[in-house]
């Protein structure tokens, strides 16, 4: 009676494992799907953009919307609090608590509005001073913050919906609302942007995206959760300590995130000019594809792994997630940065249409330093789920201490490119004292968790790299876009199967790999008979 009780256990465990691996794999299927529409569709609208304002106003644009970063420095980390506390009291069952959670995280976004609104009409001289912004852009200041506080606080709103969704689980329902989201940006950018060719006419898309999205988004959560909300007097407010304590921490590193992703803009602006925060730009939207599309991942494993801590796990089980997601980050994070790397010259020819001066090489030096800063991705998000988010903020603060720290120092000297030499800089060097203190923590060896593969992949990776960058090479510069698409394909396929190749010559993909591919592939087969 027992062998058998304890069979039919383990036969239960193994299939509920087996069901959050598919769930697992069909949120990182569909959202990594998603994540490439919404970057396609970017690359068509930037281009159009560039074009319709112009080098000055694109980077007017770019570095007042990166302000939207700066309001989140005072949402005392509720985002991501939420996504944990949501996680944690589903797998309990605890949905009434769930609801407390939504309410608390809407009433506070909203009163969050409320104070910067005045705030930032006061400081509006203040900013147009530091920014050094044209006189024509200068006088609509006042209307485009507000626009942009406008925005945070309704993504900030969608948030809590996509928190509710992810903690059951069901982020590729989220995803679906960001494509609708993302096609919706890309055809108000085609309809209405040649007819108000202004800053202000890139925020009014940018507002019509926005409602779709929040639509698209409570209309799912309402079909498969139910109710999102609570009546405020029936909320435990008592919860809203727990959920600041946790905010307290990821809020520093949202802070640090801030400095790292955005401060390089205002930093350009006023030291070098408004019209370099173009190619920054740029070039670094080209480079955050080494860093989205992985990072996917651990949004998905966030509620997955919360609920395996919320259960308990023990140090052996920690260990083996840790190897296991950092694999599977590293792998799609290295390749992308690979041919990106190989090819970032033509490829910012394809996308833009035009040439711009250094833009390819600051976009292989920050890719180079994104691919570096995802290798804390696993151990930031088994600490999140722990709640201990403590060492993750220690190693932002590093990072974004020393990026601005060698960013003053370099400037003067280098200009554009100083800028970059010091976002690097940061972001390895805190990066490596992260993994250090993480692997001290949990007492984990380098070379038996991390180093034997990705010293593998890195070669893969290298030599499949050198070999694209060589047919680039060969690349006729005066060629048109047309002729070049196809060509910049066929490299990339040449690339990918040279990865898949030398990958298998050295012993790199293991069964576990060949299986997330399985899992994927039938994930998407089924959806499409579905369909």
């Amino acid at each position: 009676m027992r062998r058998s009780a304890s069979m039919q256990h383990g036969g239960t465990t193994a299939f509920m494992i087996s069901q959050t691996r598919s769930r697992v794999a069909a949120n990182v299927t569909v959202g990594t799907a998603s994540q490439i529409l919404a970057i396609a569709i970017g690359l068509f609208t930037t281009p159009l953009i560039l074009s319709r304002l112009g080098a000055v106003d694109y980077g007017a644009f770019a570095l007042i919307g990166s302000l939207s970063a700066y309001f989140g420095i005072l949402d005392f980390g509720i985002g991501g609090g939420l996504t944990r506390y949501m996680s944690f009291y589903h797998e309990r069952g605890d949905y009434d608590r769930i609801k407390t959670f939504a309410v608390l995280g809407l009433v506070f976004y909203v009163l969050l509005g409320l104070f910067l609104f005045p705030l930032l009409r006061a400081s509006t001289p203040m900013i147009a001073n530091f920014l050094r912004l044209p006189p024509r852009i200068e006088i609509q200041l006042p209307s485009l913050l507000l626009a942009v506080l406008g925005l945070f606080i309704g993504w900030s709103i969608s948030g809590i919906i996509v928190a509710r969704l992810t903690a059951s689980h069901r982020l590729d329902l989220a995803s679906y609302a960001n494509v609708v989201g993302s096609l919706a940006f890309g055809v108000l950018i085609f309809l209405f942007l040649p007819a108000i060719p202004t800053v202000g006419g890139v925020f009014i898309c940018m507002a019509g995206q926005l409602l779709f999205v929040i639509l698209t988004l409570w209309i799912i959560n309402r079909r498969v959760n139910g109710p999102l909300l609570t009546w405020p007097v029936d909320a435990r407010w008592t919860d809203t300590r727990a959920l600041f304590v946790f905010g307290f921490w990821t809020q520093l590193s949202s802070i640090t995130a801030v400095v790292n992703l955005e401060a390089d803009k205002a930093i350009i602006s006023r030291n070098v000019g408004i019209a370099s925060v173009t190619p920054y730009q740029v070039a670094n939207r080209l480079a955050l594809l080494s860093r989205a599309l992985p990072l996917q991942l651990l949004s998905s494993l966030l509620p997955t792994v919360t609920a395996r801590v919320s259960q308990g796990i023990s140090r052996e089980e920690v260990a083996e997630l840790y190897v296991r997601t950092s694999r599977q980050l590293m792998i799609p994070t290295l390749v992308i940065a690979g041919f990106v790397i190989a090819t970032a010259n033509p490829l910012l020819r394809l996308w833009l249409g035009q040439y711009l001066p250094g833009a390819s090489g600051l976009c292989m030096a920050l890719v180079a330093s994104y691919a570096i800063n995802n290798v804390t991705g696993a151990g930031t998000t088994i600490l999140r789920a722990q709640g201990r988010p403590a060492l993750e903020t220690f190693y932002g603060m590093l990072s974004a201490g020393l990026n601005i720290g060698l960013t003053i120092i370099l400037i003067g000297r280098f200009r554009l490119e100083g800028v970059v030499m010091g976002t690097v800089a940061g972001n390895i060097i805190g990066s490596g004292v992260f993994i250090v203190l993480f692997h001290r923590r949990e007492a984990l060896l380098w070379w038996p968790t991390i180093g034997h593969w990705l010293t593998r992949l890195i070669f893969v990776v290298l030599g499949a790299g050198l070999i694209a960058h060589y047919f680039v090479g060969l690349i006729d510069s005066e060629l048109n876009r047309l002729v070049l698409l196809p060509i910049i394909g066929l490299i990339g396929i040449i690339y990918v199967i040279l990865i898949f190749v030398l990958g298998w010559t050295i012993g790199l993909w293991t069964v576990e790999d060949r299986e997330l591919v399985r899992r994927a592939v039938g994930f998407v087969r089924r959806h499409r008979v579905s369909r």
